[in-house]
């Protein structure tokens, strides 16, 4: 599958660059690439929070996504590592779904590696985006 563009805010890109260069999250036993989101940011078309789509998973977002291959849907909250605790459902951005999803858009189909091996996801529907209503700053 061709790797479709996806998108990020500006404010998301810098403080995804500032966890990038704190390595506290090794500190938490992570098994995460830093290599697979250093890509996805590099290939990501930047946008100013105010004109990001409203149909793109930014950071904070909610989002309801497809198991391709089993048909189940599940919500995730896409956060920071921080934040992991403090919502249901989390996917840490340090986490190998969270990296696979950001700035992928409602329709959108993306393979991310699972414990058990690569799985496809469609993004349904994003529930909830700060962005879209008016929170630019979380």
């Amino acid at each position: 599958m061709e790797a479709k563009n996806v998108y990020i805010t500006k404010h998301d890109l810098e403080r995804l660059k500032k966890l990038m260069n704190d390595h506290s999250w090794e500190i938490h036993g992570k098994d995460f690439s830093i290599h697979e989101l250093t890509d996805e940011m590099n290939r990501a078309l930047v946008v100013s929070p105010k004109e990001i789509p409203e149909n793109v998973i930014t950071m904070n977002s909610r989002v309801l996504l497809r198991e391709v291959e089993s048909g189940r849907e599940t919500i995730f909250w896409l956060v920071f590592p921080d934040k992991v605790s403090a919502v249901k459902n989390p996917a840490s951005i340090l986490s190998p779904l969270g990296t696979a999803m950001i700035g992928h858009k409602t329709g959108d189909i993306f393979t991310w590696e699972s414990p058990e091996g690569a799985k496809q996801m469609e993004v349904l529907d994003i529930l909830y985006q700060p962005e879209r209503v008016g929170n630019f700053g979380l």
